[in-house]
Formats: C-alpha cells, structure tokens, sequence
C-alpha cells in the first residue's frame, strides 16, 4: 500500500484513480481521465455559481427578467428591448440587434434596466415648489394636485 502511496505522489501512478503512468516526474499529477472529471465538475459548480450570482446582480441592479429553465436562461427587460442572458457561461444576445457578448457587467454596460411607467402621473403639490418646479412636472407629463391659486 505504502508502494502505491508513494507512486501517487512521485507522479508515476495517478494522485485520483492510482493508474500507472510512466516514469516518476518527482510532483503528483492525474491520467486524462481524472484531470476531465475534475474539470468537468469543476466547471459545473463555477456555471451554477454564476447563475446564482448573476441573478443577484441583475435583481439588486434593478432588472426585471424572466427565469427560463430553471435559471439556465433569462429573458431581460431592458431600455433596448430583450436581452436574452445565460448566466452559466455568461453569453447574452440583444434580440433586436443581436449583438452578442459575455457577462452580467458588460450586460449592464450594454442596457439599462426597463423602468415601469409610474402607476399615477399625479403630484402632490408641496410648498417648497417653485413655479418653475410646477412647470416643468407639466412639461413631463405629470399632473401637479393641490397646488393654490396663484395671484399675479
């Protein structure tokens, strides 16, 4: 056993599975086999953490988005219209453009979240509006409620 331990270590025997390899190289190392499974699952637990993340980030930004597949895929609601986002490997596509890139910040660089239209485009006067305050809630297309009558 004390054979095999050694082998694993010097770099003839796989440091996972304890397959021969060849010759001692003096370091530990994995046959091809081993070094793809830990890449793999490797790779598998850094894509759920993306999305996890990527799904935060987008929430605390101000997104609103729709979760397809369990999360694997996003449909954003952006001010330049959808954006569909997949957070695992970071790829985003602009559906009217479909200009492509990779991340959740260069997504955020690229569009601003859609804001939703206020339900009321009402205002409650208050008196430290000025006039021109008043004015230019009006040229916005707000309504301005409560304010007195002014005697000029």
């Amino acid at each position: 056993m004390a054979a095999v331990a050694d082998s694993m270590i010097d770099g003839a025997a796989c440091a996972t599975c304890g397959r021969y390899l060849g010759e001692s190289v003096g370091y530990p190392r994995t046959c091809v086999e081993c070094d793809a499974e830990d890449n793999s699952e490797g790779s598998k637990r850094k894509r759920a953490s993306n999305r996890v993340e990527s799904n935060r980030i987008l929430k605390e930004a101000g997104y609103s988005f729709e979760e397809c597949n369990d999360g694997a895929h996003l449909i954003v609601q952006t001010i330049v219209g959808r954006i569909d986002f997949w957070p695992g490997t970071g790829k985003f596509i602009v559906a009217s453009t479909k200009h492509s890139g990779r991340g959740v910040f260069n997504l955020m660089k690229h569009a601003v979240p859609l804001v939703p239209e206020p339900e009321s485009k009402e205002i409650q006067w208050k008196p430290h509006m000025s006039r021109f305050a008043v004015n230019t809630y009006a040229a916005a297309g707000y309504i301005v409620v409560g304010e007195p009558e002014r005697s000029e």
